[in-house]
């Protein structure tokens, strides 16, 4: 190449490479985006009452700059791109509140819009908000490193990974640089950031992705971020190494109580049964050609009457927010709405059964919906629920749910094994969701204390005395660190 073609090129790089790194520097962590901002540490007022509870339990809660998370909530319109998720942003990402309410025989109606209304639109991938929140306000956190028994590190991976997809940035730009900045710490120096712990507001596997993925990330391939503790919607079982550091915790629901009286009232309405006109029900998008098993039950729930399906379509302004299921409702058939408001506990709460077939992963949201409303779950992989939720659910899946494997159905019809369940034994399962209901909510960001004021004088109010799920996952994380 001669001296002049050469210079050509040079003097066409220089000026192309600047524009490039102008436009990276704007998404890449400054070395001033990485520094936490004023103060150390989200602390609220230590009460007397709150040290000897907390022995052993104190919280730090970095306090990094909001590049990490709530800057990602300002592209809420823009994360996913053609969908504005704004909405679910909303009520420390509880979502917005939404008219409904349930109608239940012996304590009335809950919530419609009301004070300390339970209600609202929440997103299924939004527990990295809501767990910020609560730890924002925990009594049991403190600004004093050396006091701290965890850390934990507010980064909202989860959504920064599906806006970095969606408009083609470089993915672990953010994790990198934050991963650089706390390994230069002396509270991560102190145990190799094995008493760390994050959020992963999706399944595990989506940040444990190969190299050149068209979805996904390869966070939690570098060994410092598998160090930590993980609560995530979804251990990868595949991983064993890996869910030695996982969590799974419960997918949040459309329901926050205030009130432990909402808890007892929406007990109460789960354990209802002559509403049941349908002995199994489906709900889920149809035609998806990535889960040929759960698309071959969808097909067989529309084909036999005793199943009634729900096809689950995409929101517009135009859909009622209320799923109006007509008064002379019958087994068997089929409606389309909306998925994503909590009108679709009426669906479960007329059916004795729902069926949950994995789709991209093992486990669904709509497990925790259908338990809401007190249609028992039935699962075909055992990773959905029963190996995934052990610090939430019992060990014994069965008490609550019904476990049916694939190779069974080649056999046997599915709605003639469900039909083949005794009703006393469907009578004890619904109760005992009833039981379970405070492990698998996440009450509203408000409540400091679960329902301290609750005297146990009925079966009901003796659920009141168990821990919400965001408490659960707290206890779990710092077993874990103690083992």
């Amino acid at each position: 190449m001669g001296r002049a073609a050469f210079f050509v090129l040079l003097v066409l790089f220089v000026p192309l490479s600047l524009l490039l790194w102008c436009f990276y520097s704007t998404m890449l962590p400054s070395p001033s985006d990485l520094l936490p901002g004023e103060g150390s540490s989200h602390t609220k007022q230590l009460r007397p009452s709150a040290s000897s509870k907390c022995e052993g339990r104190w919280i730090y809660v970095y306090n990094l700059s909001e590049s990490f998370n709530h800057a990602i909530l300002e592209r809420c319109r823009d994360i996913r791109r053609g969908q504005d998720l704004c909405p679910y942003m909303e009520n420390s990402g509880m979502g917005r509140e939404v008219n409904y309410g349930i109608d239940s025989e012996e304590s009335g109606s809950l919530g419609i819009l009301k004070k300390d209304n339970p209600w609202f639109n929440t997103w299924q991938f939004s527990l990295e908000i809501y767990f910020h929140e609560r730890l924002k306000k925990h009594p049991c956190t403190t600004s004093v490193e050396a006091d701290a028994n965890a850390f934990y590190v507010p980064y909202y991976a989860g959504m920064d990974l599906v806006y970095r997809i969606s408009h083609h940035l470089p993915r672990e730009a953010l994790s990198h640089g934050l991963l650089q900045w706390l390994k230069g710490r002396p509270s991560w120096r102190r145990k190799g950031g094995r008493d760390h712990f994050i959020t992963l507001g999706r399944i595990a596997r989506d940040f444990r992705m190969p190299r050149g993925s068209s979805w996904g990330s390869q966070m939690l391939l570098h060994p410092e971020w598998r160090s930590m503790v993980k609560l995530t919607l979804e251990r990868d079982g595949t991983k064993q190494d890996a869910t030695d550091k996982e969590i799974g915790i419960p997918y949040p629901t459309f329901f926050h109580p205030v009130l432990a009286t909402q808890v007892q009232a929406l007990a109460v309405w789960l354990l209802q049964s002559k509403q049941r006109v349908s002995m199994a029900s489906m709900a889920g998008r149809n035609r998806n050609k990535t889960a040929v098993f759960r698309q071959r039950l969808f097909d067989r729930c529309e084909q036999d009457q005793r199943c009634s399906l729900i096809v689950c379509v995409p929101d517009t302004e135009s859909q009622s927010p209320y799923l109006a299921l007509p008064l002379n409702y019958i087994s068997g058939q089929t409606v389309n709405a909306t998925c994503s408001l909590p009108s679709l506990l009426s669906f479960f709460h007329r059916s004795e059964f729902c069926l949950q077939p994995a789709g991209d992963s093992p486990s669904r949201r709509s497990y925790f919906d259908a338990m809401l409303a007190g249609c028992i779950p039935v699962i075909f992989d055992r990773n959905s629920a029963w190996t995934q939720y052990t610090s939430h659910l019992p060990v014994d899946g069965s008490s609550y749910s019904i476990y049916i494997p694939q190779s069974a159905l080649r056999r046997q019809s599915i709605f003639d094994i469900l039909h083949s369940v005794p009703k006393w034994k469907i009578k004890l399962m619904r109760e005992k969701i009833a039981e379970l209901l405070p492990r698998i909510l996440y009450t509203h960001t408000s409540v400091q204390q679960l329902y301290p004021n609750a005297v146990a004088k009925t079966p009901i109010e003796d659920y009141m005395a168990n821990k919400d799920s965001f408490e659960r996952a707290i206890d779990a994380v710092l077993m874990k660190m103690r083992k």
